[in-house]
């Protein structure tokens, strides 16, 4: 039922089934490649925070939002800019990001 989700909101399908064999569309494989890579600078700790549209339900990263739309700041938990009320998007000025 996730995978489903997941589709839904990236409306892109991920997989496809044919017979009893599923597997990963284009979009799917791309994906998941995107994934692999963003999840491996985090654990290797390539980047100082990550900028996402839609934090995960379940996680256990912590998030903050900074904008009114559903951007949020993710970083270490001792991420100098991790545990601020506020961040606005100033602080970032001059700054190299990655996006997902």
């Amino acid at each position: 039922m996730q995978i489903k989700k997941l589709e839904s909101d990236i409306g892109l399908p991920l997989t496809e089934q044919i017979g009893k064999k599923i597997s990963l569309t284009e979009a799917g494989t791309a994906f998941y490649l995107v994934s692999r890579d963003i999840l491996d600078r985090m654990i290797h700790n390539m980047d100082d925070l990550y900028l996402i549209g839609k934090p995960p339900e379940s996680s256990e990263l912590e998030f903050q939002s900074y904008l009114a739309n559903p951007m949020v700041v993710v970083a270490p938990v001792d991420h100098k800019l991790a545990n601020r009320k506020s961040n606005p998007a100033v602080r970032y000025c001059g700054r190299t990001l990655h996006h997902a």
